[in-house]
């Protein structure tokens, strides 16, 4: 979890990089902090209920590895709906 915060928090740096790599508009290139926010609280209900089936660890572990997956396949992206599947469907789910 402290990666994904790091990264929403700090998407304002990656924002700058990612218009000037792919071209995009400001609101396409944006949308991919918002999907991995949505993502992440709508996430939540779910993931507090697995947690009472299984325990924080293995939920915790789990989610880890889904979003180093995510943020991982992000660097091969090449366009922004890529990034909005590895980034903010991804990350945010992890």
């Amino acid at each position: 979890m402290p990666t994904a915060d790091g990264v929403a928090y700090t998407f304002g740096i990656f924002f700058v990089e990612i218009l000037n790599e792919f071209h995009e508009s400001k609101s396409a290139t944006s949308a991919i902090a918002s999907i991995m926010a949505g993502m992440t609280y709508g996430a939540g209900p779910f993931a507090a209920a697995f947690v009472n089936k299984w325990g924080c660890r293995p939920v915790s572990m789990l989610g880890s590895v889904i979003a180093a997956l995510g943020f991982g396949l992000s660097y091969f992206a090449t366009g922004v709906f890529q990034l909005y599947v590895t980034i903010g469907l991804m990350g945010g789910k992890g």
